[in-house]
């Protein structure tokens, strides 16, 4: 039987550092991708692609992690989790997953911040009347996505705090979670990976550079100093500053998410009140 380990989401909530932690221990097989997003945008490629994406040796023999947070943005991708039903119903794999959850306001703002400099000119104020934004903290809809197609015992959900502050405690509980040594050490768990300030980003312009041999070739005729700075000042980009929400804004987020954050409580037994809900 294979196994797999899928941390789920939740954006900017601590996923790429929970996935270089745990691609330490020894019986896990961490994915070539981070973010393969392999069940809303390649799964009509089948197992083959999937597997792939693994060195064969591991594929019987480790548990094989992947961390897509594509994969709760459900209102974007409501397909992922029908396509990982109908995986696990036709294959011989287990599944475990993996949810984090952050501050809902503060991930929301964490995530502004990073598409800002990458994607976006639209304001935040644009952005969070947009919905989407806002959607992507909607942990308890996510969440009933995938419980109500498989087995509650299946998931495990964190807290970027504790993954923060505690990172040996919620790591030992992983390890338990997957059925594998939590009494490994794992090392450098104060590295915190893909923060948004201060990060250098690759926009998506790059990509087409790379990919158009017309565009590269015209490109030969500047000096090597020249791209040097058109790069600096078009491909990539520091995120210097964090965004802060007004209070008419954090009002208005609240006011949008406390529906969710109470079945969020009640339903998921997870600490909202800590958040301000």
């Amino acid at each position: 039987m294979m196994r797999f380990c899928i941390i789920l989401g939740a954006m900017k909530a601590g996923t790429t550092s929970l996935f270089h932690y745990l691609a330490q221990h020894p019986e896990i097989s961490p994915c070539k991708e981070k973010e393969p997003s392999f069940f809303v945008h390649h799964y009509s490629k089948g197992l083959e692609y999937y597997l792939k994406l693994w060195p064969a040796e591991d594929i019987e023999t480790k548990v094989l992690l992947e961390a897509s947070v594509n994969y709760t943005k459900c209102f974007s991708f409501p397909q992922a989790s029908e396509n990982l039903l109908d995986f696990t119903q036709k294959y011989d794999v287990s599944m475990k997953y993996i949810y984090v959850m952050r501050n809902p306001i503060d991930r929301l703002v964490s995530q502004y911040t990073y598409s800002f400099a990458r994607w976006t000119s639209d304001s935040l104020q644009q952005r969070i009347e947009h919905g989407h934004i806002i959607d992507v903290s909607r942990y308890a809809h996510q969440l009933d996505q995938y419980y109500s197609r498989f087995d509650p015992d299946h998931f495990l959900l964190l807290d970027f705090d504790d993954l923060i502050r505690k990172p040996d405690e919620v790591l030992k509980k992983v390890c338990e979670h997957l059925h594998i040594d939590a009494g490994f050490r794992f090392s450098d768990l104060e590295q915190v990976y893909n923060k948004s300030e201060g990060t250098v980003i690759t926009r998506p312009i790059e990509k087409v550079y790379k990919q158009y041999p017309v565009v590269k070739s015209f490109a030969g005729l500047f000096s090597k100093s020249f791209k040097g700075h058109l790069s600096k000042l078009v491909f990539r980009k520091r995120i210097t500053r964090k965004f802060k929400l007004s209070e008419d804004k954090r009002r208005y987020v609240y006011g949008h998410l406390k529906d969710d954050m109470k079945v969020l409580k009640e339903k998921y037994g997870v600490n909202v009140e800590k958040w301000g809900f």
